[in-house]
C-alpha cells in the first residue's frame, strides 16, 4: 500500500538549522527533486547557496555554488532546475549587445556535474 507524506519547507521549518555560511534569510521556490532530496535556492547575508532537504532522513544541508558563477550577469530570472540529469541553476539575463527578436535575453546554465561539489 502506498504512503504519502506532505513536506512543507518554510522559514519556520528551518528554525534550529544553522548552515556553515550564516543565518538563512530566505528560501525561494520552486524546488527540484534530485538524489533523494528537494533543492531550493537559499540566501544568507553572506551569499547564495542551494538548500537541500533529504526526504529519507529529513535533514537539511547546503550545497555551495561557485563564487563567480554570476559574474558579469545582470539577472532577470534565476531558478534551480535539472539539466540532463544534473542539478543546475538557470539564469536569464539581458543581452545589451543584441536587442533583437528575443528582446535581448540570454540563458545561462550552471550545471553541477558531480553532485555536492560546487566547482564540478
Amino acid at each position: 500500500m502506498a504512503s504519502w507524506t506532505k513536506v512543507l519547507i518554510s522559514m519556520e521549518s528551518l528554525r534550529g538549522y544553522e548552515p556553515n555560511i550564516g543565518t538563512i534569510v530566505d528560501v525561494m521556490p520552486p524546488c527540484v527533486f534530485c538524489n533523494g532530496a528537494l533543492h531550493y535556492r537559499g540566501f544568507t547575508r553572506q551569499g547564495r547557496f542551494i538548500l537541500s532537504f533529504d526526504v529519507s532522513d529529513e535533514r537539511f544541508c547546503e550545497i555551495m555554488m561557485p563564487s563567480n558563477f554570476r559574474d558579469g550577469i545582470i539577472v532577470m530570472f534565476e531558478q534551480v532546475a535539472m539539466f540532463k540529469g544534473s542539478l543546475a541553476i538557470i539564469i536569464f539575463s539581458h543581452n545589451f549587445l543584441n536587442l533583437g527578436i528575443l528582446g535581448g535575453c540570454l540563458c545561462h546554465i550552471w550545471v553541477m556535474e558531480e553532485y555536492g561539489v560546487a566547482n564540478s
